[in-house]
C-alpha cells in the first residue's frame, strides 16, 4: 500500500485562501488576519557541498519568499494569473489587489462595487484566461475584469444575482474542439443549491434544478470519465456529504450521486486528484474532496468509492475538527491541504527518503514583525479562542440552524456593515 508523508506549516490565524503557482515552486496562504504568506522551496536537491539557508521553524527546504499585511480585514480568496507573474487577492476591505509574484509588491488594485446600499464582500477569485479575471461575491454576483494591462477601476462585465446566496466556487470549462483560441470562454458557478453555467460573451447559458442542499465547491474532469471515458463532467461538493456529477451539456440535473462521508459532513472543497506518484491514478481518474471533518477523501471515478483518506487533523479551540478550506497541487505534483491554521504538504514516502527524516516542525507564522507594505495598522497575530473578533469578520454567534460547518461558513462570510456602506479611498498603490 502506498505510504504518504506530510510537512506542516502553522500560522497564528485561520487560513481562508490557498493558491499554488502554475509552474514555479511557490505556494500562497491568505489569512483571516489579512496577511499573505508566500513560500518557496528548491526545485532540485542541493549538492553535498552547497550551503542552504534554512529556517529551523520550517520544513526542510521551505522558506518564506515574502509576506505582508495585504488587506485590512480578512483575505477571502487568492489566485495566480495564468502565466504566474501576478497574484490576485480579494479581501473584506472591498479591494482586489494585484501583486508581483516575485516581490509581493502591489502593481494595481480595484474597489469592489457595492451591492445596493451595502458593500459586497468577495468570496471567490479565478483567473479564467490571461485577459480575464472572475470575482464572485456575497450577493451571488459574478464580475469580469479585463487584466491585459492592469486591474480596471470597474469590472468590464457584471452578472448580477446569479445565485440567491454567495458564490461558493468558480470553475472553468475546457475549450471545445471548435475553439480557435484554445482558451476557456465558459465557466460554472455554485451557490445556494444550484449550479449555473456562464459564457463571457453570452452570459448565463444554463442553470440546474434545485439540488435541495447547498452547493459548496466544484471541479471539472475532462475525458476519462462517463460512458466510454469520453465525457467531461463537473463534480459539485454538497452540504450533505455527497458529490453530485453533471454531464457537460446536460445541466438540468445530476447524472451521478457519489457518497463521500456520513450525513453532516460537508464537502467544502473538491478538486481533480493529481498527486504525483500515487498508483491509484494508474487505475483511472480521481477527485479529492476536502470535508468539514478535517479529512481529504480520494474517490476513483467509475467505481465512485473512497480509496484514500488524508487526515489533515486540525482542531478548533473547542475541540471540534476544523474543516478543510483549501486543496491545491504544486508544480511538483505534491498535494497541499489547508484547514484551521495549518497547511500540510503531502507527498509519497519514497520521495521523502532523500530528505531529512527528522520530526516536522511548524512555522509559527510570526505576524508581529513590522513587515506591512499594504497597511498602516500594527501587524498583530489573531487572538486564539472564541473571543477572536475582527472589524470585518465578526466571530459572534450566528443562527443555530444548519450544520456546525454551515455555521462556521456563515461566520467566515459575516461582515459588520452596521456603519453603512464604506467606499475604499486610496491614491496610488500601497
Amino acid at each position: 500500500m502506498d505510504a504518504f508523508k506530510s510537512h506542516s506549516i502553522a500560522f497564528q490565524s485561520p487560513i481562508f485562501a490557498l493558491a499554488a503557482h502554475p509552474s514555479e515552486p511557490l505556494l500562497t496562504a491568505g489569512l483571516l488576519s489579512g496577511h499573505i504568506y508566500t513560500y518557496t522551496w528548491p526545485k532540485e536537491a542541493p549538492s553535498d557541498d552547497e550551503e542552504v539557508e534554512q529556517d529551523d521553524a520550517l520544513p526542510s527546504g521551505y522558506k518564506v519568499a515574502w509576506k505582508t499585511r495585504r488587506h485590512k480585514g480578512s483575505c477571502r480568496s487568492a489566485t495566480y494569473s495564468n502565466d504566474g507573474q501576478s497574484l490576485y487577492t480579494a479581501g473584506t476591505d472591498s479591494l482586489i489587489k494585484c501583486a508581483s509574484t516575485a516581490t509581493g509588491q502591489v502593481t494595481s488594485k480595484a474597489a469592489i462595487p457595492s451591492s445596493g446600499s451595502s458593500p459586497d464582500g468577495p468570496t471567490y477569485l479565478h483567473a479564467l484566461t490571461p485577459q480575464h479575471l472572475l470575482l464572485g461575491t456575497d450577493s451571488g454576483t459574478v464580475q469580469l475584469y479585463d487584466t491585459r494591462t492592469a486591474l480596471p477601476v470597474k469590472p468590464t462585465t457584471t452578472w448580477s444575482s446569479i445565485h440567491d446566496d454567495y458564490i461558493s466556487s468558480i470553475t472553468p470549462l475546457p475549450p471545445t474542439s471548435e475553439s480557435t483560441s484554445n482558451l476557456p470562454k465558459q465557466f460554472l458557478t455554485t451557490g445556494d443549491s444550484t449550479v449555473s453555467v456562464l459564457d463571457i460573451r453570452k452570459g448565463v447559458l444554463a442553470r440546474c434544478d434545485d439540488q435541495e442542499n447547498e452547493t459548496l465547491s466544484s471541479c471539472v474532469v475532462a475525458g476519462g470519465v462517463g460512458k466510454g471515458g469520453r465525457s467531461t463532467r463537473a463534480y459539485v461538493g454538497m452540504g450533505d456529504g455527497v458529490v453530485h456529477a453533471f454531464e457537460r451539456g446536460v445541466w438540468g440535473d445530476m447524472c451521478e450521486r457519489i457518497k463521500i462521508g456520513s450525513r453532516g459532513v460537508d464537502v467544502e472543497v473538491v478538486e481533480e486528484y493529481v498527486l504525483a506518484g500515487d498508483n491509484e491514478l494508474q487505475k483511472g481518474k480521481c477527485i479529492v474532496a476536502g470535508c468539514s471533518d478535517g479529512r481529504a477523501r480520494v474517490v476513483r471515478l467509475g467505481g465512485n468509492k473512497v480509496v484514500r483518506v488524508f487526515e489533515h487533523g486540525s482542531e478548533e479551540d473547542d475541540g471540534e475538527e476544523e474543516g478543510i478550506s483549501g486543496i491545491a497541487f504544486d508544480c511538483d505534483g505534491a498535494m497541499m491541504t489547508a484547514g484551521g491554521s495549518v497547511v500540510k504538504i503531502w507527498y509519497m514516502e519514497d520521495a521523502a527518503n532523500e530528505e531529512d527524516d527528522s520530526k516536522d516542525e511548524d512555522d509559527t507564522g510570526d505576524e508581529s514583525e513590522q513587515d506591512s507594505d499594504d497597511s498602516d495598522e500594527s501587524d498583530k497575530p489573531a487572538a486564539k479562542g472564541k473571543s477572536r473578533t475582527r472589524e470585518s469578520d465578526s466571530e459572534e454567534s450566528d443562527e443555530d440552524a444548519g450544520s456546525k460547518s454551515s455555521q462556521r461558513r456563515r461566520k467566515r462570510r459575516k461582515n459588520n456593515h452596521a456603519a453603512g456602506p464604506r467606499k475604499p479611498q486610496f491614491s496610488g498603490l500601497d
